[in-house]
């Protein structure tokens, strides 16, 4: 096993697992499951329809999402571009969405494709937009049934001629951006104690140095991670759901249940299934 170096990008840690332990399960998503190397060709996958949207080395792109493969995909993405990134609370209104865009100038928005709603006016706002269909990773029964039971149809984005539909980008971008991670940026959603939202940034090295002693954190040694099994239900918007409960055991070769929204039910699933689980 590699130690978490943190002088090395994210998306070179998860090149490294890849290599590595290319067939060892990366996440688990309502029953579907994607390898280390499945998750690394997702990510190659996001960075091209990234990079086919204009986007450059040193922009910032926003997320919002909930936590799905996709999410996780563009977050390496940023990484393998050498990018900033905004993460929003998935349920950020729309006038808090523009604001990130000017605040940051935001170059791109990578939504998921049930929280549209406001669509025509992020256009009308001139944000270029990426749309996660939010089916795709499931497994191919609930795939099917999903669209009926979330109504998604009412967003008006198939064929909406200025939206990039990441399920369209088929090729993968393979070179990576090689820069110190002091210099990455990464934006965090805060409601702090004004209850207004707002963002906190914090360096790829920050998260890194944290994430290089995640294990013990969690009372787990280096030696057993990869027979553990994190349970994602913390948003990656929230500065500790995403350094330990998405990257730290993903850094380290370990496993994911990725929770997009938390039922006790699925927790309880989560803990008879794979017996050895972390829950923050």
């Amino acid at each position: 096993m590699h130690q978490v170096d943190p002088q090395k990008t994210f998306y070179e840690i998860l090149r490294e697992n890849a290599e590595q332990g290319a067939n060892r399960p990366a996440i688990f998503y309502e029953g579907a499951t994607l390898s280390y190397a499945k998750l690394l060709q997702l990510t190659q996958r996001m960075s091209q329809a990234i990079v086919d949207a204009g986007v450059q080395k040193g922009d910032t792109i926003t997320l919002l999402a909930p936590n799905t493969p996709e999410a996780v995909a563009a977050f390496y993405a940023a990484s393998q571009l050498g990018l900033n990134i905004s993460l929003l609370h998935p349920l950020s209104k729309l006038d808090r969405i523009l604001e990130d865009h000017t605040e940051k100038n935001s170059k791109l928005l990578i939504a998921a494709s049930i929280l549209l709603s406001g669509l025509p006016k992020i256009l009308e706002n001139g944000l270029k937009l990426l749309v996660i269909e939010t089916k795709n990773s499931l497994p191919s029964l609930k795939r099917l049934l999903y669209p009926l039971a979330m109504k998604e149809d009412r967003f008006p984005f198939h064929d909406h001629p200025e939206v990039i539909r990441f399920s369209k980008t088929k090729k993968r971008y393979l070179s990576y951006e090689k820069y110190p991670t002091a210099s990455g940026r990464i934006f965090l959603s805060s409601g702090g104690t004004s209850g207004k939202e707002k963002s906190i940034a914090l360096s790829d090295f920050a998260f890194l140095s944290l994430i290089k002693t995640g294990p013990s954190i969690v009372e787990i040694t280096f030696d057993e991670i990869q027979r553990f099994v994190m349970l994602a239900a913390l948003p990656m918007f929230h500065g500790f759901g995403l350094a330990m409960g998405v990257l730290t055991l993903l850094s380290w070769g370990g496993s994911l249940e990725l929770v997009p929204n938390f039922r006790t039910k699925k927790a309880l699933k989560a803990f008879h299934h794979h017996r050895q689980v972390i829950m923050i």
